[in-house]
């Protein structure tokens, strides 16, 4: 596993020929398939195919905790202080450990691979996106479902808004869907036209981004459901989506480059 800098690091996703210097890089036994930093950025977590999952300080490349899922870490994200990560696997669970311990905290159960996994802002709760085409919101002390929420379709992507307040997220059925995260209450639906894999909303809570199997990332306004801008992927490339600072979150979607370097034709920008 290897880490870079940014800015350097951000244009290296662009496509564009940095010298970028590494600054950090550790052996691991198997393909790492999922990884996250802690909000302070000291700290970074992976998780492996063969289950394991280890978090390591940056500054030392020491492992810091070692935990194990019995089946592939699909997604991994550390609680907004830091003291914990929550990891979703193909073994049917996602987990809340200590991330200075590896103690197992909470056990959240299902029938199916979890795909996605994330902390609500206040690190209360856990949503998670599931094969059996759910998402659902845990109390993550405890694993105590909240909330249950069902696409047409297996769920790739699930994140919470920065008030905590809503849920979205992106299925296989070609929807992005926003939900309150207490009740599991649809409240705005956006038909994206192809399998979703990856969403996010913007700091403001207004706008979210989708992206996925049409190689297409498109931005709609929540309230309307109306979409207001549209970047056409090049066949083959990686979709990168991130909800960044609240006057570069767009842009990012704005700048995103195909494998091959090339600038992505923007259809429309919000207003």
């Amino acid at each position: 596993m290897k880490l870079y800098p940014s800015p350097e690091a951000s244009q290296i996703l662009l496509g564009r020929n940095f010298a970028a210097p590494l600054i950090f890089q550790v052996p691991l036994d198997d393909m790492v398939d999922s990884v996250a930093f802690s909000s302070d950025g000291k700290y970074v977590a992976s998780g492996e195919i063969d289950g394991t999952i280890r978090v390591w300080e940056i500054a030392t490349e020491r492992e810091i905790s070692h935990m194990k899922h019995v089946g592939i870490v699909h997604s991994i994200a550390f609680s907004p202080d830091g003291k914990y990560i929550v990891t979703g696997s193909s073994d049917g669970t996602a987990r809340v450990w200590d991330s200075a311990t590896g103690l197992e905290i909470s056990r959240m159960i299902y029938e199916d691979s979890v795909y996605s996994v994330s902390f609500s802002p206040d690190g209360t709760y856990v949503a998670s996106g599931s094969w059996d085409g759910t998402a659902r919101v845990w109390e993550a002390a405890t694993g105590r479902e909240i909330s249950r929420m069902t696409h047409d379709d297996w769920v790739r992507s699930v994140v919470f808004s920065s008030d905590g307040k809503y849920v979205l997220s992106g299925s296989g059925d070609g929807t992005a869907r926003v939900w309150d995260a207490i009740t599991g209450r649809e409240i705005s639906r956006m038909m994206h036209g192809g399998m979703i894999r990856a969403v996010a909303f913007s700091p403001d809570g207004k706008y979210i981004a989708s992206g996925g199997g049409d190689n297409i990332a498109r931005v709609w306004e929540i309230a309307t459901g109306k979409e207001t801008l549209a970047c056409c992927m090049m066949t083959g490339c990686t979709l990168f989506l991130s909800a960044l600072t609240e006057n570069m979150w767009l842009r990012e979607v704005l700048t995103v480059r195909s494998e091959y370097g090339m600038p992505l034709p923007v259809r429309k920008y919000p207003t």
